[in-house]
């Protein structure tokens, strides 16, 4: 996945509608935290999820969370969206 700079409407909070879409994070994140990326994720029309399932449309992984993080070892919800993609 592509990173977004941090100049972009969604690093600023403009998310548009998103329709319901289900989100999961991951790992601590560069530019805000946990609550406010997901009340941003609220404001916006989406949803937070609690677990990796299949219904879930996006695991967004921070740093602490990605496939470098741990020398190369994936995290557990990244495993499970994986083998349920």
């Amino acid at each position: 996945p592509k990173a977004t700079p941090a100049s972009t409407p969604v690093a600023t909070g403009v998310l548009g509608d998103l329709n319901k879409a289900s989100f999961l994070f991951t790992g601590k994140l560069a530019s805000m935290t946990r609550d406010d990326a997901e009340k941003r994720v609220k404001d916006a029309n989406g949803t937070v999820a609690g677990s990796v399932n299949a219904k879930l449309h996006y695991l967004v992984i921070g740093d602490d969370g990605s496939p470098l993080f741990g020398q190369g070892a994936k995290g557990s919800k990244q495993t499970k969206a994986e083998e349920l993609n």
